[in-house]
C-alpha cells in the first residue's frame, strides 16, 4: 500500500510539474510574440522612417549633381538601389516578427505572403493548398498556425536538403489542420533505448499547438522527407 501511495504521489507531482512547465512555456511564447510585435513596430516606425528620410535626402542631392555626368548618375542609382533594398529588408523582418496582414487580410493571404517570401529568399519551391471553407479563426489560433508554418519551413531550409516543400491547410472534423512536408533527408531515427532529440524550434511548435488544445506530430522517413502536422480546434471568430 505504501508503494502504491508513493507511486501515486510521484505521478501527481509529475503531472503538476508538467502542467506548470506548459504554463511557463505558454507564457514565454506569449511574451515572445508581444516582444516581436513591439520590435516590429519600432523597426517599421523608427528605422523605416530614417530610410524614408534618406530617400528624400537623395532626391535633394540630385539637384546639386550634374545630370550629364555618368559617374554622378551611377552613384545616385547605387544609393537608390541600396535604399530600396534596405526598405524591403525592414518590411520583411517587421512582417516576420509580427505579420500585420493577418489582422487585415486573414490567415490564407498571410501564409501566401510567407511562402512567396520564403521561396524568394531561400530558393525553395513552395506549393500551397489552402482550403477556402475555414474562414477567420481566433487570433491566437491564426498566429500559432503562422508561427508553426514559419518554423517548419525554416527547418526545411536548414536541415532537410529538399528543394521543395508543400504547405496544406484544411478542415478535418472539428479541427483545422496544417501540414508542412518536404522530400528531404528526413530525421535520423533514434537508436534503441535513446530519447529522440527535439530542437528548441520543434519544442516551441509543440507548445504552441498543445497550449491551444491541439495535437502536434512529426512523421519522418529517413531519406524520404518529413511532415509536420498540427491539428487545432476549429474555433471561428464571433
Amino acid at each position: 500500500m505504501i508503494g502504491t501511495l508513493s507511486s501515486g504521489e510521484d505521478i501527481t507531482e509529475r503531472k503538476q510539474f508538467e502542467s506548470a512547465l506548459r504554463h511557463l512555456s505558454g507564457t514565454l511564447l506569449h511574451a515572445q510574440d508581444e516582444e516581436g510585435h513591439k520590435v516590429a513596430t519600432e523597426l517599421h516606425d523608427g528605422v523605416g522612417t530614417y530610410v524614408s528620410g534618406l530617400s528624400l535626402a537623395l532626391r535633394k542631392m540630385r539637384t546639386f549633381l550634374d545630370e550629364n555626368n555618368p559617374e554622378h548618375q551611377k552613384v545616385v542609382a547605387e544609393c537608390r538601389d541600396l535604399i530600396h533594398a534596405a526598405a524591403g529588408e525592414i518590411r520583411s523582418i517587421s512582417y516576420l516578427l509580427h505579420p500585420p496582414t493577418m489582422e487585415e487580410m486573414g490567415l490564407r493571404s498571410t501564409l501566401g505572403w510567407l511562402a512567396r517570401g520564403f521561396s524568394s529568399r531561400r530558393g525553395i519551391t513552395i506549393s500551397l493548398q489552402l482550403a477556402t471553407d475555414i474562414g477567420r479563426l481566433e487570433a491566437e489560433t491564426e498566429l500559432s498556425i503562422f508561427r508553426v508554418t514559419q518554423e517548419a519551413l525554416d527547418n526545411v531550409y536548414r536541415h532537410s536538403g529538399s528543394s521543395t516543400a508543400a504547405v496544406r491547410l484544411f478542415r478535418e472534423s472539428a479541427t483545422v489542420v496544417l501540414e508542412v512536408a518536404d522530400q528531404g533527408r528526413g530525421m535520423k531515427p533514434p537508436s534503441v533505448g535513446s530519447v529522440p532529440e527535439f530542437t528548441v524550434g520543434i519544442s516551441g511548435m509543440r507548445e504552441r499547438v498543445e497550449g491551444l488544445g491541439g495535437k502536434f506530430s512529426i512523421e519522418s522517413v529517413s531519406g524520404e522527407g518529413c511532415t509536420v502536422r498540427a491539428a487545432l480546434p476549429l474555433a471561428n471568430r464571433p
